[in-house]
């Protein structure tokens, strides 16, 4: 069946039994003032904007006075028969919900829900968390193992509960206006609302342009009036107004380390298969995106130890012997041969894809258009990778995020003085504002010396921070200031931005990104390990390379060598993306116009395309103004 010709309509209101599933998909919500209607025609927009979220049906509830809707786009990968259609009333019909994400230990949490009582219809962790819901309220989110966002509606009341997950996998934005709360899983969801603001934020933008990765774990969005709810916190709206809460502290869940780096790695390898076990959990095909690197390899060869040994791993899918490989012949960030090699050891059969014909131009509008934000490059590849997992009829993968920034990876080979200055320029968390007010202007001036700095004000101007909620966590005495920076890499800048990239580009196919490393409990010990076990001169990921002797090969285990999975950028700019993107600064928005100096952006981009001078650091500097740009023509007033 089609993606297109399977997704259907139901409405059904808060009287009619709604039965039980498990998705990942696009959840869309409106609140209307108390003694108003909620508009059927928001939420339909909503839903419909989302519906690469959910190309396997579609549903709406409604409270019994109107004034709460709530919306759903499904993509089913547990339970797929009709007992999975959402918003879900709880079966003593006080709770209704809608649910995006993964709670990956549904089968021991609805054996202890069991054990208390509760009975079940269906075989979905949708039915395991409202029941969760009903028994635990907010301790619930302790209790689950997985990625979600999700909202809650009483109706008694009609009082909104909303919570993402503790790492913030799956995302949730709101706008609260006067019409009422709209809450969707995307930004370009809300903008399908012709009454929500289009004023830019200037605030956000000159930081987001200046520190991009800085953007996404922040409240903050590029326009007025809209805002994500953070990681690890849970929110409440009632009598129309939120409250919002932290429930998730890294620290809190801290563990005493091995005292040797062998028993590390026992330790390691015994936290990361149960996590990778879970994440196994499906009814339909799944697969797993490999790249040739330590983490994707460690994730392949891993699924396949557990699938070789006595038993398979608890519900899981019995159809995942599936690699997907992006190959870059010819180019610096190409790891085919290993790949297959990983491929080889874990027993999958690899889909190679070749993207040494892409320009950057084909399908720019598109994949800009799902990347739902700026970044500092464009993700062609990761967009690409994904519609062919959905053209394989792969709904869900397994993927390597979350390594490198928990171990920090990003220390290349050959490259640890520049890794080293990024760590004392970063804004690290538990630092005094003074301390990293300093960091900042000596980045401004490295930027503005350059020529990679084009704020009218000028590098000299103070550039507001996002109030971040977790750049000011009390962090243990005893960590390294590469520990802290690992903790800021981890919950501040780089995986969130990442975070969101992978859950936009391959939710724009209709396909679940999974991520064993970001198991809860392996990111705790992890966390919790001295930093000899961490790294050395020689490799990152100590604890992790000595938990895989003997299931990945080493040619892959012990090889030093780090390349990310991103679009070849220099290559691009300097060809065919580099004169589309003069062209479009060529006619830049005017509220560009008036923050930055677009003409001396445009003559820059001009002299890097006439000299063919694009570089990895220069096009991750000058993307962002352009990626700007094209947002703002879109969505900006």
């Amino acid at each position: 069946m089609s993606r297109v010709s399977v997704a259907r309509h139901v409405l059904v209101s808060c009287l009619n039994g709604l039965a039980p599933g498990e998705f990942m998909c696009g959840i869309s919500v409106v609140a209307a003032p108390r003694g108003s209607v909620a508009d059927l025609a928001d939420l339909q927009r909503l839903n419909n904007a989302l519906a690469h979220r959910g190309p396997d049906g579609e549903g709406i509830w409604r409270s019994k006075d109107n004034s709460v809707a709530l919306g759903h786009r499904r993509l089913a990968l547990l339970d797929a028969s009709d007992l999975g259609a959402q918003p879900l009333l709880s079966s003593d019909g006080r709770w209704a919900m809608v649910f995006n994400g993964e709670i990956y230990n549904f089968i021991e949490v609805r054996r202890e829900l069991e054990a208390k009582g509760y009975s079940f219809r269906s075989q979905s962790d949708s039915e395991v968390l409202i029941n969760g819901w009903r028994e635990w309220r907010w301790d619930l989110l302790h209790k689950m193992n997985g990625m979600w966002s999700f909202v809650i509606c009483d109706t008694e009341s009609n009082d909104l509960f909303m919570a993402r997950d503790r790492f913030g996998v799956k995302p949730l934005v709101y706008s609260e206006t006067a019409r009422g709360l709209y809450i969707a899983s995307e930004t370009q969801a809300l903008l399908a609302l012709p009454h929500i603001k289009r004023s830019i934020d200037a605030q956000s933008v000159q930081r987001a342009v200046f520190d991009p990765f800085s953007f996404e774990s922040s409240p903050n969005d590029l326009l007025q009036g809209i805002n994500k709810l953070p990681a690890g916190h849970y929110a409440e709206y009632r009598n129309g107004r939120m409250h919002i809460s932290r429930y998730w502290h890294t620290v809190d869940h801290l563990v005493a380390p091995p005292k040797t780096l062998g028993e590390a790695g026992e330790r390691f390898q015994e936290l990361f298969d149960q996590s990778v076990a879970y994440r196994m959990r499906s009814d339909v095909r799944i697969g797993a995106c490999l790249s040739g690197g330590f983490d994707s390899s460690a994730v392949a060869c891993t699924m396949g130890a557990l699938s070789n040994g006595r038993s398979s791993p608890l519900r899981a899918s019995p159809d995942w012997r599936n690699a997907i490989v992006a190959t870059f012949p010819g180019l610096s960030n190409d790891e085919t041969a290993a790949a297959q090699i990983a491929a080889k050891a874990a027993g999958l059969t690899p889909t190679i894809l070749d993207f040494s014909s892409d320009d950057g131009t084909e399908h720019i509008d598109t994949v800009l258009g799902a990347l739902d934000s700026i970044y500092i490059s464009l993700p062609t590849a990761i967009w690409k990778t994904y519609r062919t997992v959905s053209d394989l009829g792969i709904k869900a993968t397994l993927d390597g995020h979350g390594a490198d920034e928990a171990f920090g990876g990003y220390r290349a080979e050959n490259a640890r003085l520049a890794f080293a200055t990024r760590v004392l320029l970063s804004t690290d968390v538990g630092r005094s504002d003074f301390a990293i007010g300093v960091a900042d202007r000596i980045r401004r001036n490295w930027f503005a010396a350059r020529g990679k700095y084009f704020l009218r004000q000028g590098a000299s101007a103070p550039l507001t921070r996002f109030a971040n909620p977790f750049v000011k966590d009390e962090l243990p005495g005893n960590w390294s200031m590469m520990d802290r920076r690992f903790y800021g890499m981890f919950h501040v800048d780089i995986l969130p931005t990442l975070l969101r990239n992978y859950d936009r580009l391959s939710m724009a196919h209709g396909v679940e990104v999974r991520m064993p490393f970001m198991d809860w409990r392996l990111v705790t010990y992890v966390m919790s390990l001295p930093q000899e076990f961490k790294s050395n001169a020689q490799f990152s990921k100590l604890a992790a390379r000595v938990g895989m002797a003997g299931r990945i090969p080493d040619e892959i285990r012990l090889s030093p060598r780090k390349v990310g999975f991103s679009s070849q950028m220099p290559t691009w700019m300097n060809g065919s993306l580099g004169r589309w993107a003069a062209d479009q600064m060529e006619r830049s928005h005017p509220a560009l116009q008036e923050i930055f100096d677009t003409a001396r952006l445009l003559d820059q981009i001009k002299a890097l395309n006439a000299s063919k001078g694009w570089t990895w650091s220069n096009s991750d500097r000058l993307w962002p103004y352009v990626n700007l740009d094209w947002y703002l023509k879109k969505h900006a007033g």
